[in-house]
């Protein structure tokens, strides 16, 4: 963690080489103390998975440190090309509504309970999209796993596409509790439970006769059940805007470098309720009724 390793080592980048270089120093039961220290300390709890090839885009719900709804990165700061997949995502819809009526009903009750702008379209039941891409230098093969964030009572839509013919090799979705392997390829669509459904894939290789610029991506269409804690799209605004003001006002009480403008309790404080009335009191009285509420004096106990 920056902000712990910084003052101590004067370096981030180059801390550990001047950590070993401390250890070797001292003796071995204090040099285990010291690790022990480093540990608890200044080493974050976040896990993290092999690197592959995967993005997301569309909309993400809230998250600890990022507590606003809002767009992806890439959805953000290239608007007119996502706008690009709507066709796709609403062919997508049209499909599940086909093949799975009482699943994409439920997932549509859901849509119908989240501000339009969040949903890919603003006319589907999708939020998101997470996008796998394998080429000649990156493999996207997952083990297998459970998705997280998906909503229970809907379906994900996955496909592929490629630039090279669909002739690659591998590339199989594995559910090994069912013993089935499922070889998807341009123009299907698969619909999977992949929250309940444990999944992974086999690896892929280009085609016989192509060159290294195969690419093959997989797309999966859904629906993240924490999009229904967000409030409004002008609400879900504001929350950001309050947090980068903070983040960014080095007066700020709790300011400090590296600061990432987010504090406990902070969407129950006077602070944020009266920054929000400045800018829309209509959206305090709707999300905030306890701003308004009056502490309770000795004189009402009596």
């Amino acid at each position: 963690m920056r902000t712990k390793i910084e003052p101590e080592f004067e370096t981030y980048k180059n801390f550990f080489p001047k950590l070993e270089t401390k250890l070797a120093s001292m003796a071995v039961a204090e040099a285990q103390e010291e690790a022990r220290r480093v540990r608890t300390t200044m080493i974050s709890d976040t896990s993290y998975a092999t690197a592959i090839w995967s993005g997301i885009a569309g909309f993400y719900g809230r998250y600890p440190r990022i507590p606003y709804g809002r767009p992806t990165a890439y959805t953000d700061h290239h608007r007119e090309k996502f706008e690009k997949v709507y066709p796709f995502a609403r062919k997508l819809e049209k499909e599940f509504a086909r093949m799975l009526p009482m699943r994409h009903a439920r997932q549509m009750k859901c849509a119908e309970k989240i501000d339009k702008k969040f949903l890919i379209g603003e006319d589907t039941t999708f939020t998101t999209i997470t996008v796998n891409t394998t080429q000649a230098d990156r493999n996207a093969r997952m083990a297998c796993h459970r998705d997280a964030g998906s909503l229970n009572a809907g379906f994900s839509n996955l496909t592929v596409i490629t630039d090279q013919g669909k002739n690659w090799e591998g590339g199989y979705l594995v559910a090994p509790e069912v013993r089935a392997a499922i070889n998807v390829r341009p123009g299907d669509l698969l619909l999977i439970d992949n929250m309940r459904v444990i999944h992974g894939n086999t690896p892929i290789t280009a085609p016989n006769g192509v060159d290294e610029d195969f690419m093959r991506m997989s797309l999966v269409f859904y629906f993240r059940e924490d999009m229904l804690k967000l409030g409004t799209w002008d609400y879900e605004h504001l929350r950001r805007a309050y947090v980068d003001e903070r983040r960014k006002n080095e007066e700020h009480p709790l300011w400090r470098p590296f600061w990432n403008g987010v504090s406990p309790d902070m969407w129950d404080s006077k602070e944020w309720y009266d920054w929000l009335k400045q800018r829309d009191e209509s959206l305090v009285q709707k999300y905030h009724p306890e701003a308004y509420d009056v502490p309770a004096s000795l004189e009402d106990f009596f």
